[in-house]
């Protein structure tokens, strides 16, 4: 089960077992042994692949198909309307962070209208 997440999530933000094995400071036959299932990660590389990916160790382990499984979703529009939002370390301006906030406000009045 790991492993097959693993490989999908490698896949689908484009890396090479390279690029995530450098990351993750491990080798690419390491990282293709964990997708293989041939090793498991230890509990340190775990959490880096789940950092790396943005997902729980919990949905890379199979526990949970919930990427995110520990996310209170109602405050997503309380986390939107901070002041200060960063992106890998870059501070987001209001420019940059309006369309993000408009965008969750027109999913939710499309969802309040499908509810109808």
């Amino acid at each position: 089960m790991y492993g097959e997440r693993l490989r999908l999530l490698r896949k689908s933000r484009k890396y090479t077992m390279a690029e995530i094995g450098e990351m993750v400071g491990i080798a690419k036959s390491s990282y293709n042994g964990y997708e293989k299932e041939q090793k498991k990660p230890p509990i340190d590389k775990l959490i880096k692949l789940a950092g790396i990916y943005n997902v729980s160790t919990d949905y890379i382990l199979g526990l949970t198909d919930d990427p995110f499984p520990n996310t209170d979703r109602k405050n997503l529009a309380a986390f939107l309307n901070q002041d200060d939002l960063y992106w890998d370390d870059y501070k987001l301006s209001e420019n940059q962070l309006k369309p993000i906030r408009d965008i969750f406000i027109n999913i939710v009045k499309l969802q309040e209208e499908l509810a109808k």
